[in-house]
């Protein structure tokens, strides 16, 4: 499965509640948690089968926000790369945890407006939104600092307060 940062305001919609969208069809909002870089890419994150990293991941990419918050994401399916004729590279993150920006970052490379709206039809499709509560989030950064995974001292001031109350 790869991850993607999402907001589930974005996806979380009943058809029959947009009727001026057509059957078969989605609003665009959700294209915003798909937005490229400059260089026609975007980047998710790999999870295991077991999701055992998925945690890891949240609280990576959590810790370098500046404050505590939920977190929300869209999980889906590897096979919807090919489906919308993309291709993932294995490259360094920028999250908080630099061995999982090591192991389990990609870029999608060379998205074109027609493969970026494709991807967000198959992830809408066949992807499962989900969120962490501001809780688990603390919990899961507080967890990966104990870990030696994540610095402190990388943490912004606000977030650092709010997980350890120091």
């Amino acid at each position: 499965m790869l991850l993607r940062k999402a907001e589930k305001r974005r996806w979380d919609w009943a058809p029959e509640t947009i009727t001026w969208v057509t059957p078969g069809d989605i609003p665009a909002a959700p294209l915003a948690d798909f937005n490229t870089s400059s260089e026609s890419k975007i980047s998710v994150w790999y999870v295991e089968s077991d999701n055992s990293n998925l945690e890891r991941i949240i609280a990576g990419i959590a810790a370098g926000r500046q404050t505590a918050d939920k977190f929300d994401y869209v999980l889906f399916p590897e096979e919807v790369l090919s489906q919308a004729g993309l291709n993932a590279q294995e490259v360094p993150g920028q999250s908080k945890d630099k061995d999982a920006n090591a192991r389990w970052h990609r870029d999608l490379l060379e998205i074109s407006a027609s493969k970026l709206i494709k991807l967000v039809e198959l992830v809408h499709r066949e992807g499962k939104l989900d969120r962490a509560s501001e809780r688990d989030v603390i919990a899961l950064i507080k967890q990966s600092v104990d870990a030696g995974l994540i610095e402190k001292r990388g943490l912004d001031e606000t977030l650092s307060k709010r997980v350890f109350g120091n």
